[in-house]
């Protein structure tokens, strides 16, 4: 249990780290401001943006990054089926604990493709 909570602590250390060095590139709200009105002032006004090539760069991501979650849940789910049938019964409630938390994490990953989904479909319809 100890080895988890360290591998759970250095991911999340990780993350922030991350979310750190790229919050740190950006070094206020109104320079990101400035720089994008540039960016817009710079062209001759004839801008368009094809929301075709937009709509399919973001099919691709989503469905690559499904696909991922697919090969994740089922790696895990059968590494965990296989403790589970190995196992003594002290270790069949560790498994099932781990179930539990792997089914909820299967429930906001699926959930957050399903928002990520809908809010697509929705800006397309616009």
């Amino acid at each position: 249990m100890n080895k988890k909570v360290i591998v759970i602590f250095v991911i999340f250390m990780l993350l922030i780290f991350c979310i750190n060095v790229t919050t740190t590139y950006a070094s206020s709200l109104g320079d990101v401001i400035s720089g994008g009105k540039s960016f817009i002032d710079s062209s001759s006004g004839n801008v368009e943006i094809d929301t075709s090539k937009l709509q399919d760069t973001s099919n691709s991501v989503y469905n690559i990054l499904l696909m991922i979650s697919f090969i994740v849940v089922a790696v895990v789910g059968i590494i965990l089926g296989m403790k589970y049938m190995m196992a003594g019964v002290d270790e069949k409630a560790d498994v099932k604990k781990s179930l539990v938390i792997f089914l909820i994490g299967c429930i906001v990953v699926y959930g957050s493709f399903g928002i990520w989904k809908v809010i697509v479909t929705a800006l397309n319809t616009l």
